[in-house]
């Protein structure tokens, strides 16, 4: 039996969800590495990998014949994912509020999604403990005949009579264009609830692909070419459409962010400038120094966070950008060739302390002096 296909599928999905998670937590060490996993775990990998295990599918099926064999080959390799929910309701309005790589960690995470759920359509079991009707489905279109000792019973064929004809499946109002279009509109000037709306109706595409859509051919040259039958013929150019529109409207949003932050400065009172000190002060060191501090500041754990959680050095050093507007670009090779001088020189630091006693100093002269 082959299985080289659906192990290296089940691998690709859990990495693919330990890439998500250090993308989202801001812990990717620099633009290279990120670089890395918006390649690795680009939406055309999803379907090769999953193209790949679909061939090893119906080679085994091809090979065995037997429902219970191929349900054995299933489980084995993909039973973590049978009751593996990894994301919850609110993930994609933490990302979008996160404002941080938000196209790719939404697309990253639907992927994720769909395949999963595709994955585990063919893994559940009904309440006897018999294989879902996606599986036997799969039989259908694969063999005249699920299993021959009648553990299982055989699902008549749909679809593939010729004197029936082909049944079609029905046209579903949500995925045509110009419904979407109105609804985007109908919602108004709300950005975010766009946004949702869009992911989730791509979602559901998905979900009807899979259900009624009718795979033509699997594709191995990551072209733009459509693997669906009716897909492309009842809803031409939706999913271009919607990605379109929400690239839009997430370049969008950012620029609405930041109006509203400066706008809520300038008009609301009661965020004053007293509250907000880098409006009144910037820092006049080098991003060097900043990051001397920063490090020194983490390692001595003299910031917490008030949430109780656990406080990274990368989001002090952000923290701190952003209190004096102040952009640093590789931050980690700074601060490496900060940590790499020699005999541990830390002039910044060493000048703090020499500042601080010079004070003391002064502290003491002008009271001696005052007597």
């Amino acid at each position: 039996m082959h299985t080289k296909k659906a192990l290296a599928l089940a691998n690709f999905i859990t990495l693919a969800y330990e890439a998500f998670g250090k993308v989202y937590r801001q812990e990717v060490a620099d633009k290279k590495e990120l670089d890395s996993y918006k390649r690795k775990y680009s939406e055309d990998n999803f379907v090769y990998k999953y193209d790949e295990f679909e061939e090893e599918l119906n080679d085994n099926t091809d090979e065995y014949q037997k429902l219970d064999t191929i349900y054995a080959y299933l489980i084995c390799h993909f039973e973590l994912f049978l009751n593996w929910n990894p994301f919850n309701k609110l993930e994609e309005k933490r990302i979008i509020k996160q404002g941080y790589e938000v196209s790719f960690l939404i697309k990253l995470k639907s992927n994720i999604e769909i395949y999963t759920h595709c994955i585990s359509n063919l893994c559940f079991t009904d309440i006897e403990g018999k294989p879902n009707q996606p599986l036997l489905d799969f039989f259908n279109d694969r063999l005249s005949i699920i299993d021959t000792d009648g553990s299982f019973e055989t699902i008549p064929q749909i679809n593939k009579s010729e004197n029936v004809g082909e049944i079609k499946p029905p046209i579903d109002d949500r995925f045509i264009s110009e419904n979407i279009i109105s609804e985007c509109a109908a919602i108004g000037i709300d950005t975010f609830s766009k946004i949702g709306l869009l992911n989730d109706r791509m979602f559901d595409f998905k979900q009807w692909q899979i259900r009624f859509d009718i795979k033509e051919s699997a594709s191995k040259d990551f072209s733009n070419k459509s693997l669906f039958k009716y897909s492309p013929v009842y809803y031409p150019n939706f999913e271009l459409l919607c990605n379109n529109e929400l690239a839009r409207l997430n370049k969008k949003l950012e620029i609405e962010q930041i109006a509203l932050t400066h706008k809520a400065f300038e008009n609301n009172s009661m965020l004053s400038q007293e509250d907000n000190p880098s409006f009144d002060f910037t820092w006049t060191d080098s991003g060097t120094d900043l990051l001397e501090l920063v490090a020194a500041l983490y390692k001595k754990g003299s910031i917490q966070r008030k949430d109780g959680k656990i406080t990274n050095r990368t989001e002090l050093v952000k923290f701190f950008c952003q209190l004096f507007d102040l952009q640093i670009k590789d931050v980690e090779g700074t601060l490496s060739k900060a940590t790499g001088r020699k005999m541990n020189i830390t002039p910044f630091l060493d000048g703090l302390k020499l500042a601080f006693e010079n004070y003391g100093v002064e502290k003491e002269e002008k009271q001696r002096k005052r007597k």
